[in-house]
This record gives C-alpha cells, structure tokens and sequence, in this order.
C-alpha cells in the first residue's frame, strides 16, 4: 500500500544522488511520466509507470531499495 503523505513533506534528493545510489544499485528509479515522455527519453535502467498507475502498481516494485520517482 501507498503511503499518503502530503507533497510538501516527500524527501527530495538531488539528481546527482539519486544517479550515485542507482549506480550503487541501492535504488530503484521510477518514471512517472506519460509513456511520450519515457519513449522520447529516460534514464537508462528506469521503470515506466505513469502517475495515475503508480498507487496501484506499487507493490509490484523491488522494497529493498529506495524507490525514487522522476
């Protein structure tokens, strides 16, 4: 299950962090951009799945890693 928190209060890291954790393949990167977006261009070895989809398909993502969106 999702846990709702408000926007305001979701962690934020910067780009070059989050790149350095997926390199150390400590986490998981999660686009949630519509699929023109990810076809267009995304970042290599990221997961596709679109905002409106990502409550419910939360749970089919890796919990052993930190989970980043983008």
């Amino acid at each position: 299950m999702v846990q709702r928190m408000p926007l305001e209060e979701v962690p934020r890291i910067s780009v070059s962090e989050a790149k350095q954790m997926h390199d150390r393949n400590e986490a998981v990167l999660v686009d949630v951009r519509s699929k023109e977006a990810y076809d267009e261009a995304h970042v290599e070895g990221a997961i596709h799945m679109p905002a409106a989809e990502f409550p419910r398909r939360y749970s089919d993502l890796a919990h052993d890693k930190l989970i980043i969106t983008y």
